[in-house]
C-alpha cells in the first residue's frame, strides 16, 4: 500500500513540475511561443507519458477487469480515436478546452495500456521492456538529430500502407484463425511492428524538427501526439516480443 502511494506520487509530483516548465517555456504572458519549440514537444510528451503511468498504477489498484467484457474494448477503440480527432483540431490558443480534450484522450490510452502492462509484469519483462524501448527511443531521437539528412519526409505513405496492412493482417487473423496461429502471427508480427515503429520515430522526429522552423503558431499537444503514440507502440511490441 505504501509502495503503492509512494510511486504515485512522485510520478504526481513530476507530473506537476513538468507542467510548470511547460508554462515557463510554453507561454509568454499568457500565448504560445515558438521559443524553445523541441524543449516544449518533449515536455509534453514526458507529460503524456508520466500521466499514462499514473493512469495505469490506478487501473491496477483497483484490478480493472472491464476488459472482460468486449463491448467496452469497442467503446474504448472508439471513444480514444473520437477524442484524438476532436483534440487535434481544437485550437491551440484555447488552452482550457484543448488541454481537457487531451487529458481525456490520455486517460484512455492509460485504460487501454493497462492489459499490456498486465500481461508484461504477469509475464516478468515489464522492466526489461521499458528499458530496452526507452533505450531504442534515446537512440533513434539522438540519430534522427545528428543525422536528420538521413530521413525522408516522402517515406510517409510507405509507412501508413504498412501500418494498415499490419493492422488489418491482425484483425484477419484475429477473427479467422486458430488461437495457436494467432498466438504466433502476434509474436512474429511484433518484430516487425517494432521495426516499423522505430521508422515512425524517426519520422515524426524529423518532423518536429521541420515545424520548428516553420513555426507560426505552435501546436504543442498535436506536435506531440506522434512521438507520444510511437512510444506506446514500440512498447506494447517490445513487450509482446519478450513475452513468449
Amino acid at each position: 500500500m505504501e509502495n503503492y502511494i509512494l510511486t504515485f506520487n512522485t510520478i504526481l509530483f513530476c507530473c506537476l513540475v513538468v507542467s510548470f516548465l511547460i508554462y515557463k517555456k510554453a507561454y509568454i504572458k499568457g500565448k504560445l511561443t515558438c521559443n524553445n519549440f523541441i524543449l516544449n514537444s518533449y515536455l509534453y510528451i514526458l507529460l503524456s507519458l508520466l500521466l499514462i503511468c499514473n493512469t495505469v498504477i490506478l487501473a491496477d489498484k483497483t484490478k480493472m477487469n472491464l476488459f472482460r467484457k468486449s463491448w467496452f474494448f469497442w467503446f474504448l477503440l472508439f471513444s480514444s480515436i473520437g477524442l484524438l480527432i476532436l483534440t487535434m483540431n481544437l485550437d491551440p490558443t484555447k488552452p482550457l478546452i484543448k488541454h481537457t480534450a487531451w487529458l481525456l484522450w490520455i486517460l484512455t490510452m492509460g485504460i487501454t495500456m493497462y492489459p499490456i502492462y498486465l500481461r508484461s509484469k504477469q509475464n516478468g519483462v515489464f522492466l526489461s521492456s521499458l528499458a530496452v524501448t526507452f533505450s531504442m527511443v534515446a537512440l533513434l531521437t539522438g540519430f534522427a538529430f545528428f543525422r536528420p539528412d538521413l530521413i525522408s519526409l516522402k517515406m510517409a505513405p510507405i509507412l501508413t500502407v504498412l501500418l494498415l496492412g499490419g493492422i488489418l493482417l491482425k484483425m484477419f487473423t484475429f477473427i479467422f484463425a486458430k488461437k495457436e496461429t494467432t498466438n504466433h502471427v502476434g509474436y512474429l508480427m511484433s518484430y516487425a511492428f517494432i521495426a516499423l515503429f522505430s521508422l515512425f520515430i524517426l519520422y515524426d522526429t524529423k518532423k518536429l524538427q521541420l515545424h520548428a522552423k516553420n513555426c507560426v503558431v505552435p501546436d504543442y499537444i498535436n506536435e506531440s501526439m506522434g512521438v507520444f503514440l510511437d512510444i506506446l507502440n514500440l512498447f506494447s511490441n517490445v513487450s509482446r516480443s519478450r513475452s513468449k
